[in-house]
């Protein structure tokens, strides 16, 4: 909530351990980055374009540690 507010976001519990939101965002690096700073314990459900887009910004990130 710190993050996106209250206000057009959608918050729904799924069960005792897990919740997901729905919310507008800007996709960028630095959006990525932010995702990346929760380790496991976030997963983009939606749309499957941002989560293409991620997989593909991961990739990028392995590259650079592959040589």
């Amino acid at each position: 909530m710190d993050r996106f507010g209250k206000k057009g976001i959608l918050y729904n519990v799924v069960d005792e351990h897990y919740f997901s939101i729905t919310a507008p965002i800007e996709v960028s690096d630095q959006f990525f980055g932010w995702v990346l700073g929760f380790g496991n314990d976030v997963k983009i459900l939606k749309p499957q374009k941002v989560v293409d887009e991620f997989t593909e910004y991961l990739d990028k990130i392995r590259k650079v540690y592959e040589s």
